[in-house]
């Protein structure tokens, strides 16, 4: 089995898995506290976040604190990057409208828009993680494109099920930082 083979396959898994997932909104709340009690907001003006999608880790709780602290919370603009370019990043405000960009993709309709060089923190998505950062995404590329621009601090999180031993990863694989699981 090649690698988009096997990359494929893993996809279909933690799927199916993801559907089976129980107590999503205890275990966002722990979430945040876990990032909380690893300092991962200091000494952080800029934070990346993704809104999640229903079935993954929730992080409209990470964006509440985020705000109470008067942190920018910006979400990556994947829908008008375009490839070779920056990914930027458009401000997500408490209460804004967001706009379904692709299937249960979401982001802010309006803000301003950030650099990535602004940006002191990434929060990623995956469908599946190893302890050492290794990630297997949805298979657009979007955020190894998004990790290979930045120098900023990028964690992932998912729920400890999402957590497996190795992954099948090619040279244009990035890794995140540090993985959060609860």
């Amino acid at each position: 089995m090649n690698l988009s083979d096997e990359k494929a396959k893993i996809r279909g898994e933690m799927g199916i898995l993801l559907e089976e997932i129980n107590r999503r909104a205890e275990r966002s709340e722990d979430l945040l506290r876990r990032l909380i009690d690893r300092n991962a907001f200091e000494k952080v003006q800029f934070v990346s976040l993704f809104i999640s999608f229903p079935e993954e880790v929730n992080t409209l709780p990470i964006a509440e604190y985020c705000w109470s602290r008067s942190l920018v919370v910006c979400v990556p603009e994947f829908s008008r990057h375009q490839p070779g370019q920056p990914i930027v990043f458009r401000e997500w405000v408490r209460d804004a409208e967001l706009v379904e960009i692709h299937p249960k993709l979401f982001h802010p309709k309006y803000g301003p828009l950030h650099r990535h060089e602004e940006i002191d923190l990434v929060i990623v998505p995956g469908l599946a993680f190893t302890l050492d950062g290794s990630r297997l995404g949805r298979g657009r590329g979007f955020y190894d494109q998004l990790l290979s621009q930045t120098k900023s601090k990028s964690i992932g999180v998912c729920f400890s099920e999402q957590i497996t031993a190795e992954l099948p990863t090619e040279t244009h694989d990035f890794r995140v930082s540090e993985v959060i699981a609860v």
